[in-house]
Protein backbone atom coordinates (compact mmCIF):
# COMPACT_ATOMS: atom_id res chain seq x y z
CA UNK A 1 0.00 0.00 0.00
CA UNK A 2 1.37 3.21 -0.76
CA UNK A 3 2.03 6.64 1.60
CA UNK A 4 -0.62 7.94 -0.72
CA UNK A 5 -3.46 4.92 -0.06
CA UNK A 6 -2.58 5.11 3.85
CA UNK A 7 -3.61 9.04 4.43
CA UNK A 8 -7.07 8.58 2.79
CA UNK A 9 -7.59 5.36 4.71
CA UNK A 10 -8.44 7.31 7.97
CA UNK A 11 -10.52 9.55 6.05
CA UNK A 12 -12.77 6.94 4.20
CA UNK A 13 -13.15 5.69 7.59
CA UNK A 14 -14.06 8.71 8.98
CA UNK A 15 -16.92 9.10 6.14
CA UNK A 16 -18.05 5.70 6.72
CA UNK A 17 -18.71 5.77 10.33
CA UNK A 18 -20.45 9.54 9.66
CA UNK A 19 -22.82 7.84 7.00
CA UNK A 20 -23.25 4.42 9.27
CA UNK A 21 -23.94 6.87 12.34
CA UNK A 22 -26.63 9.08 10.38
CA UNK A 23 -28.40 5.93 8.75
CA UNK A 24 -28.38 3.79 11.74
CA UNK A 25 -31.04 5.93 13.66
CA UNK A 26 -33.22 5.44 10.36
CA UNK A 27 -33.19 1.78 10.72
CA UNK A 28 -34.02 1.59 13.70
CA UNK A 29 -36.42 4.32 14.28
CA UNK A 30 -39.34 1.74 15.77
CA UNK A 31 -37.60 1.23 18.14
CA UNK A 32 -36.61 5.03 19.47
CA UNK A 33 -37.58 6.13 22.71
CA UNK A 34 -39.84 9.30 22.68
CA UNK A 35 -37.78 12.01 24.29
CA UNK A 36 -40.21 14.74 26.25
CA UNK A 37 -40.24 17.95 24.79
CA UNK A 38 -38.22 20.15 26.91
CA UNK A 39 -40.52 22.86 27.12
CA UNK A 40 -44.67 23.16 26.27
CA UNK A 41 -46.25 25.99 25.26
CA UNK A 42 -49.46 26.53 26.85
CA UNK A 43 -52.20 29.15 26.35
CA UNK A 44 -54.98 29.17 29.24
CA UNK A 45 -58.03 30.93 28.67
CA UNK A 46 -60.99 31.30 31.08
CA UNK A 47 -64.24 29.77 29.62
CA UNK A 48 -67.04 31.54 31.75
CA UNK A 49 -65.98 35.46 33.03
CA UNK A 50 -67.37 35.41 36.91
CA UNK A 51 -69.67 38.49 36.72
CA UNK A 52 -67.95 41.76 38.50
CA UNK A 53 -64.34 40.20 37.65
CA UNK A 54 -61.52 40.83 34.86
CA UNK A 55 -60.76 37.58 33.31
CA UNK A 56 -57.13 37.02 32.46
CA UNK A 57 -55.42 34.18 30.40
CA UNK A 58 -51.96 32.83 30.29
CA UNK A 59 -49.81 32.52 27.14
CA UNK A 60 -46.28 31.19 28.83
CA UNK A 61 -43.64 28.20 28.59
CA UNK A 62 -43.88 25.51 31.00
CA UNK A 63 -40.86 22.95 31.85
CA UNK A 64 -40.80 19.46 31.74
CA UNK A 65 -41.01 18.15 35.18
CA UNK A 66 -42.35 14.33 34.99
CA UNK A 67 -43.05 11.14 33.24
CA UNK A 68 -46.29 8.99 33.81
CA UNK A 69 -46.82 5.47 32.17
CA UNK A 70 -50.17 4.04 31.17
CA UNK A 71 -50.96 0.93 29.57
CA UNK A 72 -53.05 2.16 26.44
CA UNK A 73 -54.07 6.01 25.93
CA UNK A 74 -54.02 7.91 29.17
CA UNK A 75 -56.99 9.29 28.43
CA UNK A 76 -58.71 5.77 28.26
CA UNK A 77 -56.69 4.26 31.08
CA UNK A 78 -55.36 4.27 34.97
CA UNK A 79 -51.76 5.62 35.47
CA UNK A 80 -49.11 2.75 36.22
CA UNK A 81 -47.28 2.55 39.51
CA UNK A 82 -43.61 2.06 39.21
CA UNK A 83 -42.40 -1.83 39.88
CA UNK A 84 -39.99 -0.50 42.13
CA UNK A 85 -38.71 2.99 43.68
CA UNK A 86 -35.48 3.82 45.59
CA UNK A 87 -33.12 6.83 46.83
CA UNK A 88 -29.44 6.54 46.45
CA UNK A 89 -27.19 9.44 47.50
CA UNK A 90 -30.22 11.94 47.92
CA UNK A 91 -31.11 10.70 44.38
CA UNK A 92 -34.44 9.38 44.12
CA UNK A 93 -35.23 6.95 41.31
CA UNK A 94 -38.48 4.31 39.99
CA UNK A 95 -38.62 1.56 37.71
CA UNK A 96 -41.68 0.84 35.51
CA UNK A 97 -41.74 -3.08 34.40
CA UNK A 98 -44.37 -3.77 31.46
CA UNK A 99 -45.41 -6.93 30.86
CA UNK A 100 -46.46 -8.62 27.91
CA UNK A 101 -49.98 -6.99 26.83
CA UNK A 102 -52.55 -6.52 23.72
CA UNK A 103 -52.57 -2.61 24.97
CA UNK A 104 -49.61 -0.82 23.96
CA UNK A 105 -47.79 1.09 26.59
CA UNK A 106 -47.65 4.98 26.55
CA UNK A 107 -45.50 7.85 28.55
CA UNK A 108 -46.96 11.01 29.45
CA UNK A 109 -45.00 13.90 29.54
CA UNK A 110 -45.78 16.58 32.70
CA UNK A 111 -45.36 20.36 32.80
CA UNK A 112 -44.46 22.43 35.26
CA UNK A 113 -47.24 24.70 36.55
CA UNK A 114 -50.01 23.49 34.23
CA UNK A 115 -52.24 20.54 33.79
CA UNK A 116 -51.47 20.41 30.05
CA UNK A 117 -49.46 16.83 29.17
CA UNK A 118 -48.45 15.57 25.99
CA UNK A 119 -48.09 12.14 25.24
CA UNK A 120 -47.30 8.83 23.06
CA UNK A 121 -46.60 5.29 22.36
CA UNK A 122 -43.97 3.85 23.55
CA UNK A 123 -42.27 1.02 21.30
CA UNK A 124 -43.22 -2.47 21.78
CA UNK A 125 -40.23 -3.77 22.18
CA UNK A 126 -40.16 -1.62 25.28
CA UNK A 127 -40.19 -3.85 28.57
CA UNK A 128 -38.73 -1.32 31.71
CA UNK A 129 -38.17 2.24 31.73
CA UNK A 130 -36.35 3.77 34.94
CA UNK A 131 -36.54 7.56 35.59
CA UNK A 132 -33.96 9.39 37.63
CA UNK A 133 -35.36 12.31 39.88
CA UNK A 134 -32.73 15.19 40.44
CA UNK A 135 -32.49 15.25 44.12
CA UNK A 136 -32.35 19.09 44.66
CA UNK A 137 -36.05 19.73 44.38
CA UNK A 138 -38.51 18.47 46.92
CA UNK A 139 -41.35 17.84 44.41
CA UNK A 140 -40.60 14.93 41.21
CA UNK A 141 -38.09 16.73 38.51
CA UNK A 142 -36.76 14.34 36.27
CA UNK A 143 -33.40 14.00 35.23
CA UNK A 144 -33.34 11.38 33.03
CA UNK A 145 -35.39 8.32 31.49
CA UNK A 146 -34.11 5.83 30.56
CA UNK A 147 -36.25 2.33 28.62
CA UNK A 148 -35.28 -0.44 27.01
Amino acid sequence: MSHRTMMFLPEIKSIFFFVFAALSPLSFAANVVPVCPGELHVEQTISEQPEGWNAYGTNKMHRFVNVMFSNDNPAQSFILLPSKEFTKNKENSATWNFSPSDKAYWISCLYSETKATVARELPKNIQTCSVTYDGRFTLPVVKEVNCH
